[in-house]
């Protein structure tokens, strides 16, 4: 990376200040793709939002086991003032075979884009897709990343730059969960900053400005 003539940084310098000092790179900002990430919901989540607060949650893979997070999740949301959305995949685990609940319901698969456009708070584990889409979106975040240095990194710019909390793994259980998801969406200085970073990542090309780099740098050769 250092030898190359050019430095793609699919990122923008708020959320990875240390490269800003590197020569020749090149922010540009989202390079998720819309084919993978958007999509039509199930018509149900439409209706869910329409009188709660919507929560996407994404936690797999990851090292709070599904067998600690599945059943934390019903039992902190169960009978909340919040509707709470749950993708499952990659793991091998069918929607029916869990717990149900008024106020969880889990997914096999969704369009991470779409889902979390729509919705008011994003729980995940800190990986770069999911992060990344909820700043596009201007969405606040609640990060577990638990030993993952990469997620840890995520998670703190998250907390950094006001758009949510990075939190350790203890702090996912029933009470604090649910403490953490009341201060965030009671708090409108975390969808504001959300909103502030959304505006930031609009402002960098995004795919159509790597291909004009590359065809810029091949022109000089």
């Amino acid at each position: 990376y250092m030898r190359s003539e050019l430095k793609i940084a699919p990122t923008i310098p708020e959320l990875q200040p240390e490269l800003v000092d590197l020569p020749d790179v090149h922010f540009v900002g989202s390079l998720l793709s819309q084919s993978m990430e958007q999509g039509v919901l199930p018509v149900e989540i439409a209706k869910l939002k329409e009188n709660f607060p919507l929560i996407f949650v994404y936690l797999s893979p990851g090292d709070i086991s599904p067998d600690y997070w599945i059943p934390t999740l019903v039992e902190t949301f169960e009978n909340s003032p919040y509707q709470v959305i749950v993708t499952l995949a990659p793991l091998g685990l069918s929607p029916k075979s869990l717990p149900s609940s008024d106020n969880v319901h889990f997914y096999k698969r969704l369009p991470g884009s779409t889902v979390i456009a729509n919705s008011d708070l994003v729980i995940s584990h800190g990986g770069a897709n999911t992060v990344m889409n909820a700043v596009v979106h201007g969405i606040p975040q609640l990060v577990f990343p638990d030993n993952y240095a990469e997620r840890e990194y995520n998670g703190r710019a998250v907390a950094r730059l006001g758009a949510g909390l990075n939190l350790p793994t203890k702090e996912f259980n029933t009470i604090s969960l649910l403490h953490h998801v009341n201060y965030v969406l009671s708090d409108y200085k975390f969808k504001q900053n959300s909103v502030s970073l959304a505006n930031i990542v609009k402002n960098y090309g995004g795919a159509k400005e790597v291909v004009r780099l590359i065809e810029t740098e091949l022109g000089r050769n």
